[in-house]
């Protein structure tokens, strides 16, 4: 359930990233907008599943592109994509649509010159995550 707003930002982080621009790391309104929906509980459950998830999406892409399955490292990038954006995570929403990018256009070293990125922006990411949702008390 994105706005345009926020659509309109991921297009435009994303063609940043593409440009080796810089990228705004985070819009905190989508996590003010996941609060409003479900309150601060959701919002830590979701928070703590996607900081669970991505380490997993982020090692699945990397072992796809070093050992030359560019598909397997499309879906990681993909998903965590999709799911990086909904949590505002703009940078990592960034790397994440051109690393799927490259992959489907199979551009296998340019992949791999943005593995490191990609789990530079998860570390951003995770860190304000953090930070913005708080503890998690499930």
């Amino acid at each position: 359930m994105r706005t345009e707003r926020h659509q309109r930002q991921a297009r435009h982080a994303g063609a940043e990233a593409q440009a080796g621009a810089p990228t705004p790391d985070f819009d905190s309104q989508a996590l003010d907008r996941l609060r409003r929906q479900g309150g601060d509980r959701l919002l830590r459950e979701i928070v703590a599943v996607f900081l669970e998830d991505a380490p997993k999406r982020i090692r699945s892409g990397r072992a796809g592109a070093e050992g030359s399955d560019l598909d397997r490292t499309r879906r990681a990038a993909h998903s965590l994509k999709s799911s990086a954006g909904t949590l505002g995570a703009l940078r990592l929403q960034a790397v994440s649509e051109h690393i799927e990018s490259l992959a489907a256009k199979r551009r296998k070293a340019a992949v791999v010159e943005l593995l490191d990125d990609w789990e530079a922006a998860f570390a951003g990411a995770s860190r304000r995550l953090k930070a913005v949702a708080g503890p998690d008390d499930r």
